[in-house]
């Protein structure tokens, strides 16, 4: 895997992810990976649909620090709202046909964070 953000390349998708979690570099730490992991109003793990963008951010960031998504399996009422671009905002690969294909790739970029406790499988 690589590191489009900063140009490094890694051997296994663990080291990238140690890599973005430890490094200083701009862009990196696994809140900041987490953070710009948020490209609308849906969480990319859980895909609980909240009030606004900030609102998803802020229960992803929760999240991590907690170490799992606690809202999987949560019923939503809001509209989602689906970005213009589907594309990656942290590796911008941009082939994606829609939101779910994209928050599961984006689940990728957030190995820290797990569903209600349980592992992701990558």
């Amino acid at each position: 895997s690589g590191g489009v953000v900063c140009g490094m390349l890694f051997p296994t998708f663990q080291a990238l992810a140690c890599h973005q979690r430890f490094s200083q570099l701009p862009g990196h730490g696994t809140q900041n990976v987490a953070r710009a992991a948020v490209v609308c109003n849906q969480c990319p793990v859980c895909e609980v649909v909240y009030a606004n963008k900030e609102v998803a951010r802020r229960h992803v960031e929760r999240s991590v620090e907690r170490g799992f998504c606690i809202n999987k399996g949560c019923l939503s009422i809001r509209a989602l709202e689906v970005p213009a671009q589907l594309s990656c905002p942290i590796c911008h690969i941009n082939t994606f046909t829609d939101i779910s294909e994209l928050n599961g790739h984006l689940r990728l970029h957030i190995p820290a964070l797990r569903y209600q406790g349980e592992e992701i499988a990558l």
